[in-house]
């Protein structure tokens, strides 16, 4: 969950270039990047959130907030892997599925990235974020 604020800056980074973009803006099927801090439990409070064009990817990182391998959850949200995904330590060291399982807790920061529109939606990347 995405938590707007009075704080929260939007930026329109889309052809569309709103300067005046707010909640009221957003339609569904707007691709959007949020960044901001997890407020409580898996609510994120967004610091700013930018509207973009299509994109083919996404991104999500957080804290990992559930690991049954080859699964994982971030900030709520079932990251899927397979033999496909690629994995990497906190120093961009690419390592088996094992080895990122066997080393990952519940809190720490990851990063998934997956493409768009691709099902069943599986990570194509997992990253171990370093402090």
């Amino acid at each position: 969950t995405i938590r707007l604020t009075s704080r929260t800056r939007f930026e329109d980074h889309s052809d569309a270039d709103d300067p005046f973009l707010n909640a009221a803006a957003l339609r569904v099927g707007d691709y959007v990047e949020v960044k901001g801090r997890v407020a409580t439990g898996n609510e994120v409070e967004a610091t700013r959130l930018e509207r973009d064009d299509d994109e083919d990817d996404a991104s999500l990182r957080g804290p990992v907030t559930a690991i049954a391998a080859p699964n994982l959850s971030i900030l709520g949200v079932e990251v899927v892997t397979n033999g496909a995904t690629d994995f990497e330590d906190s120093d961009d060291n690419e390592v088996s599925s094992a080895q990122f399982f066997a080393g990952l807790t519940v809190g720490e920061q990851v990063k998934a990235k997956f493409d768009l529109g691709v099902e069943p939606r599986v990570a194509r990347e997992v990253e171990l974020e370093s402090d």
